[in-house]
């Protein structure tokens, strides 16, 4: 398993910090004990969920592109939203869109509208009408670059599932 810390500081800011600590990329990439990528949700029983495929990651968003967010809402069935991407944090280590999310989404995966992964959702912030997440290509590298993930999935070890 392969983990990074969120930056505190970003839970109690009302709006995101244009500077987040380095090396504070808020995620964890689990192995699940099932390949949850062959089975199918319940709402859709004949369509297996599979996984994001980490080798093509999408190029940082145009200024004014179209960020999508796959995620259950509360639980909810699969829904994806859109809206536009806004910006990056001082050093890259957040993205910035106007994507709506509901509390609980962090974690669900942000794409560009070619439907590559670019973002995981980490945080939402009401009061400054913005959602952020960490770009992928961050965490891909700290878990030692996307040969090692190829490896932990060929291994029958699945990781990032949508």
């Amino acid at each position: 398993m392969c983990d990074s810390k969120y930056d505190e500081n970003e839970d109690a800011a009302p709006a995101p910090l244009d500077d987040v600590k380095d090396g504070r990329l808020d995620f964890a990439v689990i192995c699940l004990e099932q390949a949850a990528g062959l089975t199918a949700p319940p709402q859709q029983r004949s369509t297996p969920r599979r996984w994001i495929d980490i080798q093509d990651l999408a190029n940082p968003p145009d200024p004014q592109a179209q960020m999508l967010i796959a995620h259950f809402p509360g639980g909810a069935d699969l829904r994806t939203l859109s809206r536009l991407f806004d910006r990056h944090s001082n050093g890259s280590r957040r993205v910035r869109y106007l994507t709506p999310a509901v509390l609980g989404s962090s974690g669900a995966p942000c794409f560009t509208v070619d439907w590559k992964p670019y973002a995981i959702h980490n945080a939402g912030y009401t009061a400054a009408r913005i959602n952020q997440g960490v770009p992928l290509s961050l965490i891909v590298q700290a878990f030692g670059g996307a040969g090692a993930l190829k490896a932990a999935q060929s291994a029958g070890r699945p990781l990032l599932p949508p």
